[in-house]
């Protein structure tokens, strides 16, 4: 009988991808997937870090799975935790939480199935990783069992981060910017298209950086985009509107600094590339945006917005703001970035006024497409932040020796219409073989 093993994965899409992965790696070694965890044999809890509320609920979702096996007299059901609180905690994590079987490392995604062998075997499973920045992509033909709906997918052209915006840890838990080979984009999406897919979204911590880490000459953190100079996002594109097949391609996680005329042009020129854009900005102020370390400059930000709008004709931007940071006044809240920067007044409820000059809140705007043509505006808002360490039983789960993150500490988690919890995948077993959820 082959060991099932079960996944509650937590965060982003580039989570999610790495969890698509570690569970291809499961079903390369013979093992089937389950969407029960009561049955599960081994069940791994892929965990975010991003901010405060993201590792609560990363610790509840350990601790939950570990009294849950107490509870369904599973005492033998083995439990690991991979991600980027793993990454990033490991040590302490191992100290705090000794009811988990094993921690799995970014670098290691590929080897789950591997490392479930040596966890049932009762072998350690070394802590190495944490020692350093993770430096693992994935490439077009890595094993991976699809999470998502049949029509839509994620792939994840790069990993890593080369900013230095200093209310994220990105770059710390997931190293640098490293982008894969135009020849392994390319034929991912090629296998995808042939499989009936309809939708690329394409992924990574800053997608208009892709390409400028493998320049002959370094890429500076506010380069434009420029294809004279090596690989670029623009040479990308146009590769893959060649693809034959009826399918289009979204741009998520975009970074202001790296927008450049010669990929508005690309945009606009290619109509398997939807007109849509996830452009977090997280602020319009100029001393906010010194204080975050993004970067670009309020003129940037106007003059980008403008040429975006002019140049891609029925653009759709997606954005965020944080709010909260230190040092923000009322007068720097978010309804008055909104306004400043003109985005659509349907896009603004009552309740904005009272988030906007609030340290302890976070609102998010965004917009989130269905279909190439259909653009459905969306708002979403946080209350109140729920803080760690309200109880003894949470004091005592915090990885020991490390500070919070506090540069927002009003910033909820990350507003990801794309993101996908819970026990993965949602139905029924996948069994070596399987590419895609049922």
């Amino acid at each position: 009988m082959s060991t099932k093993v079960g996944m509650i994965s937590l965060g982003c899409a580039k989570n999610l991808v790495d969890a698509e992965i570690m569970l291809g790696s499961v079903l390369a070694r013979g093992m089937e997937i389950t969407s029960s965890a009561e049955e599960a044999d081994v069940l791994v809890v892929n965990t975010c870090a991003f901010i405060d509320s993201a590792k609560e609920e990363s610790i509840n979702a350990i601790l939950a799975a570990h009294q849950s096996r107490g509870l369904n007299k599973r005492a033998g059901q083995r439990l690991i935790v991979s991600g980027c609180m793993s990454q990033r905690f490991a040590r302490e994590l191992r100290q705090e939480m000794p009811e988990v079987d094993a921690f799995v490392g970014l670098d290691k995604v590929n080897e789950l199935g591997t490392i479930v062998e040596r966890v049932l075997a009762n072998e350690d499973v070394d802590l190495a990783f944490a020692e350093a920045r993770p430096t693992y992509i994935p490439d077009y033909d890595t094993p991976r069992f699809r999470l998502t709906p049949a029509h839509s997918v994620y792939v994840k052209i790069a990993e890593g981060c080369n900013h230095p915006c200093s209310f994220c840890v990105i770059p710390q838990m997931r190293g640098k910017h490293r982008s894969r080979s135009m020849e392994s984009v390319l034929a991912e999406i090629r296998g995808l298209v042939a499989e009936g897919v309809r939708e690329i979204n394409l992924i990574s911590q800053d997608t208009t950086y892709y390409g400028m880490d493998l320049w002959s000459d370094k890429a500076g953190p506010r380069q434009p985009v420029d294809s004279a100079r090596g690989p670029t996002l623009v040479a990308l594109l146009r590769e893959i509107q060649e693809i034959d097949g009826d399918f289009w391609v979204r741009l998520l996680y975009t970074h202001p600094a790296h927008w450049s005329d010669e990929l508005i042009e690309t945009i606009a020129d290619c109509n398997k590339v939807a007109c849509y854009i996830d452009l977090p900005l997280q602020h319009i102020h100029e001393s906010m945006l010194q204080r975050m370390r993004r970067e670009t400059s309020r003129s940037h930000i106007e003059n980008l917005i403008e040429k975006l709008r002019a140049g891609i004709p029925g653009l759709a931007l997606r954005t965020t703001f944080i709010v909260g940071f230190p040092g923000e006044t009322e007068v720097w809240g978010t309804s008055r970035c909104c306004c400043e920067i003109k985005l659509p007044s349907s896009l603004l409820r009552p309740q904005v006024e009272g988030l906007a000059g609030c340290h302890d809140c976070s609102s998010y705007l965004f917009t989130s497409i269905l279909t190439k043509e259909n653009i459905v505006e969306t708002w979403l808002g946080g209350g109140p932040l729920r803080r760690l360490g309200g109880g003894r039983r949470r004091e005592r789960r915090l990885p020991a020796g490390r500070r919070r993150e506090r540069a927002a500490p009003g910033a909820a988690r990350e507003a990801r219409p794309d993101r996908d919890v819970g026990v993965l995948p949602l139905g029924g077993r996948a069994r070596p073989g399987d590419r895609r959820g049922r």
